[in-house]
């Protein structure tokens, strides 16, 4: 086996090699596998790229191969609120000690092809993991676990979760807050989570809803509350929250739209 730990200053670069180096760093080769590859330190990599002026990846990037989208809660749109609202209802996060921060999703294995979704928006070619009639997706970025804590969604929330200001009053949110913590059918609705959680959504319900309706919130647990909508007028509010284009767990798009 090759030593490849030569000193920088005994190492001899020609600009072409060079150039391939800065080349494959940039497509996604990390640091140390490029150390690997041409038989020297790390160190002699990183140096060598920041005296060209290219930019060093964080722990968080050099732990995958792929680069996922890091900015994509950076802006609200239809498909990042959703997501929002799905992850504060389904997903956690986790920020070991000295390594990068995580995002970690889990749902039953027949719901797959959701985390292939989210996989999508977030540009992650990352394979699923299956257990237990389970199906897991971890995504490691500082840049994206630090961007959903402004929206609440920090280690242990299942106790504080808060809605955020800025999506009170967002349907993509709510979509993902029900397929995510909720149920739903032609004349059925209904949500669980903090009281916080509940008390919002009940507040948007009657903010779209032409008639205000008192129905109440009951508490499932001592952290868990709840709150049901039955009747003819829940198929209004259930085309408010999943027009036949929206993004959405499959299987509840389904019971409502029929497709």
């Amino acid at each position: 086996m090759q030593n490849r730990k030569v000193r920088s200053d005994q190492w001899n670069r020609e600009d072409l090699i060079t150039q391939e180096i800065i080349k494959r760093y940039k497509e996604g080769t990390s640091a140390r596998q490029l150390s690997f590859l041409y038989s020297v330190a790390d160190v002699t990599i990183t140096s060598m790229l920041k005296r060209h002026g290219v930019p060093i990846r964080n722990r968080s990037n050099s732990r995958r191969t792929n680069q996922i989208k890091e900015d994509v809660f950076d802006t609200i749109t239809e498909e990042s609120a959703y997501w929002i609202g799905f992850i504060l209802a389904d997903g956690n996060v986790y920020h070991p000690p000295k390594r990068s921060k995580q995002l970690n999703i889990g749902l039953a294995e027949k719901d797959w092809e959701h985390l292939e979704k989210f996989k999508k928006f977030v540009g992650s070619d990352k394979q699923l993991y299956y257990n237990k009639g389970g199906v897991f997706l971890s995504i490691y970025s500082n840049r994206i676990v630090e961007k959903l804590a402004e929206y609440g969604i920090v280690p242990r929330k299942s106790k504080i979760a808060k809605v955020p200001d800025t999506l009170k009053d967002n349907r993509h949110f709510w979509r993902g807050m029900i397929d995510g913590d909720g149920w739903v059918n032609h004349s059925l609705l209904g949500l669980c989570g903090t009281f916080d959680v509940i008390l919002c959504f009940k507040e948007f319900i009657n903010s779209i809803s032409k008639s205000s309706h008192d129905n109440k919130i009951q508490r499932k647990t001592q952290c868990c509350w709840q709150i049901s909508y039955a009747g003819k007028y829940v198929s209004c509010l259930l085309n408010i929250f999943y027009p036949i284009d929206c993004i959405a767990l499959e299987r509840k798009k389904i019971l409502v739209c029929g497709v």
